[in-house]
């Protein structure tokens, strides 16, 4: 059995209305989950690169010397990062205050 029904819209203007309000606090937990997408990622050469002679000798054993270098090169690295956000809500709650046939106080209506 419901106690709620529906107002007859047909029926609307034959009827008397009275209007009352009911002034409530209504609050519902709210949980904000963030999100990062990273897209493609390209490397972009800046300028030449340059040569310079190791600082360390490695030799491997008595007979043998290896030379080494270090070869440096300047890179820009584009990173596209996407930030959005998923909200979740969890179970309202009301807190019913004052009832009255005057417009709520501080409602601007």
């Amino acid at each position: 059995m419901t106690c709620q029904k529906k107002q007859d819209e047909e029926h609307a203007s034959e009827n008397c209305v009275a209007f009352t309000y009911q002034s409530a606090a209504v609050s519902v937990p709210v949980t904000v989950i963030p999100k990062v997408n990273t897209g493609n990622i390209s490397t972009f050469c800046c300028g030449e690169p340059s040569i310079n002679p190791s600082p360390y000798k490695i030799i491997c054993n008595s007979n043998k010397g290896n030379c080494s270098f270090i070869l440096t090169q300047n890179i820009c690295v584009e990173i596209p990062i996407e930030f959005s956000a998923d909200a979740y809500t969890g179970c309202p709650n009301i807190e019913c205050k004052d009832v009255s046939d005057k417009m709520c106080k501080d409602c601007g209506g």
